[in-house]
């Protein structure tokens, strides 16, 4: 009776450290993020455009887990080709539902995509509360007005998720430099990573990342 008792402990106790776990823990074990081999060191919760989440805040690094997953990270949502890379994704993510089951995502990165909030160092009794009531409705007209313009482009996807965030958090220590951002990772292991300075990303450049999450989900039979 003792034996099993103990056992059962053992188990629980097993069980209740798996459910902890969390991919940052085995870093000091890897490459430093975003190298190949390294792991994603945490979540993001970015403002969601389309889909079942839309006008949520939601994680999709969280929502994919294990899976293969592509994210595209930009400051140029104006950008064709990056829209077309997204487009050729859901595509392939479409064709590997039952298969290795790749996910993407794109980020659209925007100062005004985010909220302000009034700095905690700043005494009440320094404040113009009306000037700062004047700039939050500024503000939030400027957001809504950049929100709408991307929920047309964000609408046109159907199996991928889109959305937006004010910056790049700093756990996530993407190049805060460039343009555009790729990481392509699996079981939150990065495959390849790419970054692109001002006018640099192409089609040809999408090609060979796509080119490369083929390759990786779709292994030639030797």
């Amino acid at each position: 009776m003792f034996r099993a008792g103990l056992l059962l402990l053992v188990t629980l106790g097993s069980v209740a450290h798996a459910q902890e776990f969390k991919p940052s823990q085995l870093g000091k074990l890897k490459p430093p993020f975003p190298q190949i081999g390294s792991l994603i060191p945490s979540k993001w919760p970015i403002f969601v455009l389309n889909g079942d989440r839309q006008d949520y805040l939601h994680c999709p690094i969280c929502r994919h887990n294990l899976k293969p997953v592509v994210i595209i990270v930009t400051k140029d949502p104006a950008k064709d080709d990056v829209w077309n890379l997204l487009k050729d994704l859901e595509t392939l993510v479409v064709q590997e539902d039952k298969e290795s089951q790749l996910q993407a995502f794109l980020v659209l990165l925007h100062p005004q995509a985010g909220l302000s909030i009034v700095k905690p160092e700043i005494p009440a009794k320094g404040l113009d509360f009306k000037k700062v009531a004047e700039e939050l409705v500024d503000e939030t007209n400027k957001r809504t007005e950049l929100l709408e313009r991307m929920r047309k482009d964000a609408s046109k996807f159907q199996k991928v998720i889109v959305g937006c965030y004010p910056a790049l958090p700093a756990d996530l220590k993407l190049d805060g430099e460039a343009e555009t951002q790729v990481v392509f990772y699996r079981r939150y292991e990065v495959v390849e990573t790419w970054k692109f300075a001002a006018g640099a990303f192409g089609a040809a450049e999408a090609g060979e990342i796509l080119k490369k999450v083929k390759e990786t989900i779709q292994p030639k039979v030797k």
